[in-house]
């Protein structure tokens, strides 16, 4: 099986002043905590065969930051081979979101630039912890 990127961009930029944020929130370096939620999604196009949207989305809201950013960044993907679901699931979601990540890593870090705070590098995400840790979660029957 074969991932193949045609095609990114980003469909939603949220960029907000936060209005609970106080300065003296930050710790003594003036460091920012860079909490947030990241989730991974996809759906199959109907028309053309073997092609999959995945859809990668941040939420930073932490009260402890000075904005809120809500991002989406979506991929393109063709998958090559004769894959079974359970392995599309795993390779959309492990791969194709390490494949897309640095596109919304970029962004963020430009937006945040130009926002007038202090540059937000995001860290890098283990997509594959994340997978493996959404398999153990229990699921509601």
């Amino acid at each position: 099986m074969q991932l193949i990127l045609k095609n990114q961009f980003t469909p939603r930029i949220i960029f907000d002043k936060n209005e609970n944020f106080k300065v003296e929130d930050l710790n003594s370096q003036m460091h920012i905590n860079v909490n947030f939620d990241i989730s991974v999604s996809y759906k199959k196009n109907p028309n053309i065969d073997n092609e999959y949207l995945l859809e990668l989305r941040m939420i930073w809201n932490d009260i402890k930051s000075p904005v809120i950013i809500d991002m989406v960044t979506c991929g393109i993907f063709n998958i090559e081979g004769n894959p079974d679901k359970k392995e599309i699931d795993k390779e959309l979601k492990i791969q194709g979101a390490q494949i897309i990540f640095p596109f919304m890593r970029e962004r963020i870090l430009n937006v945040t630039s130009n926002g007038g705070i202090t540059p937000i590098l995001m860290p890098f995400i283990n997509f594959e912890k994340v997978y493996q840790q959404n398999q153990n979660k229990p699921t509601l029957q």
